[in-house]
């Protein structure tokens, strides 16, 4: 008998143990952003961070008020018109694809023409040094 109840016992705390794990966490422990898809970095982390990157990228490049003016111009209205075609309900995911990458191309291309020689060179040294360290992300 007693052996029994103390096999009742264990059973009841394992089943109780086991329905506590799987209870869900109250609202208040949850994030306030949630990660996206693609990245897994909240929102409003990547528009941080790519704010920052930009302002480096300025200083490093050393631009004119002016250079800055247009750059930052550039970006705005890459930004509101890729948003726009990602929410476009008419287009397929593929289309829309194509489509941000061509703007993106056109804004690249409007950005460099507004730097000098020296500025378009230091620009790719930052680029490749930028492609070589997410290669070696990669690898590890």
């Amino acid at each position: 008998m007693k052996k029994m109840s103390l096999l009742l016992a264990v059973i009841f705390v394992a089943l109780t143990a086991a329905s506590a794990q799987t209870t869900t966490t109250p609202a208040t422990s949850q994030p306030t952003t949630t990660p996206t898809e693609a990245t897994g970095m909240p929102r409003k982390d990547r528009l941080e961070r790519r704010k920052a990157v930009e302002k480096k990228a300025m200083k490093e490049l050393d631009l004119t008020e002016e250079q800055k003016a247009t750059v930052k111009a550039e970006n705005e209205a890459f930004r509101e018109r890729a948003k726009t075609i990602k929410n476009d309900p008419n287009l397929g995911k593929e289309e829309k694809k194509a489509t941000v990458k061509e703007l993106n191309k056109e804004r690249r291309s409007k950005v460099e023409g507004s730097l000098n020689a020296e500025q378009k060179t230091k620009l790719e040294q930052m680029r490749a040094k930028r492609k070589q360290t997410r290669e070696a992300r990669k690898g590890e």
